[in-house]
């Protein structure tokens, strides 16, 4: 299952140009590995264009605040859980109105 240092790591890398060495040291060889392969699989394949695909036509624009934003942070909650991912939970915000 991903953990939040592996999505950090996935997010960090994801622009990554094949063939790039790791020059910084705050991530091990085997994070970096790890995220170019994650990045590559994901270049390779559709499911995050799928992903995408199903937010905006599912649910659709979604102003702050809306019953669509709203709809939108519970199709997240549930399809990051189902994915595997831990500790997916909704941070409160504020919005100036």
């Amino acid at each position: 299952m991903p953990n939040l240092r592996l999505c950090i790591v996935i997010l960090a890398f994801l622009c990554v140009p094949t063939g790039w060495a790791a020059s910084d040291t705050s991530y091990s060889q085997a994070d970096v590995e790890t995220a170019i392969l994650l990045r590559d699989d994901a270049m390779s394949g559709t499911r995050a264009w799928n992903i995408v695909e199903i937010l905006t036509t599912e649910v659709g624009p979604r102003l702050a605040g809306s019953e669509a934003e709203a709809r939108a942070r519970d199709w997240a909650v549930e399809n990051l859980t189902r994915y595997g991912f831990e500790n997916v939970r909704v941070e409160p915000f504020m919005i100036e109105g």
